[in-house]
């Protein structure tokens, strides 16, 4: 999976006109990283991963096999820039249809709820968490809502710690430094994020 996904990743920069050091800078992470990155030869965390495709204004499930890469349609009518829903696809995903990603080196697993396709202008996702792991503190666009399925989580918001048990939730903007960390049993939140295509996009090329 490393492998298939850094040579997406080297596709659609290529496509966006962008080298390896410029993504690299924009990411905040080396070149040579980002190089081993593409050649599947080093796994790539959740948050850098996001901030790549937050770069290539893309979503992160549009990363797996078989989806496309090509620039996602655009409508301005809709309110926050929402992206064009095609309505001749099929609402429904079903049970074990959904992307999944795992990161080895810390096996942590995503499963994207809303599918891969980049004209939803939500993503709702699983993430998975062995005991003992660590988000570190990141920050992204849009907004974000956290629900606790299961185990114990302490979330890090703002530099203020909250120790969350299932069903209990978060709700931030995504601007706001956040990360969580779990104790010594899994644990697994659902996600809801937006994400505004096209505030990022616009400032991006002001």
């Amino acid at each position: 999976m490393n492998k298939e996904i850094g040579s997406r990743i080297r596709t659609i920069r290529k496509e966006r006109g962008l080298s390896l050091r410029a993504l690299a800078a924009k990411c905040g992470v080396s070149a040579s990283f980002l190089s081993q990155v593409e050649r599947g030869e080093s796994s790539i965390s959740i948050v850098s991963l996001m901030a790549v495709c937050e770069i290539l204004d893309i979503q992160v499930g549009s990363l797996l096999p078989g989806q496309e890469t090509s620039e996602p349609e655009r409508t301005d009518s809709a309110p926050g820039g929402a992206f064009e829903v095609d309505s001749g696809g099929c609402p429904v995903l079903r049970k074990g249809d959904c992307p999944t990603i795992r990161i080895p080196s810390s096996k942590v697993t995503y499963t994207w709820l809303s599918g891969p396709s980049r004209e939803n202008a939500i993503e709702v996702v699983i993430g998975e968490f062995p005991p003992h792991c660590t988000n570190p503190v990141h920050a992204h666009q849009g907004e974000e809502f956290g629900y606790i399925l299961e185990g114990m989580i302490d979330v890090h918001i703002d530099g203020s710690t909250y120790s969350l048990s299932p069903a209990d939730s978060y709700s931030i903007s995504g601007s706001q430094p956040h990360g969580f960390s779990t104790g010594g049993q899994r644990a697994k939140i659902l996600w809801y994020h937006t994400r505004r295509f096209m505030e990022w996009y616009a400032s991006t090329r002001s």
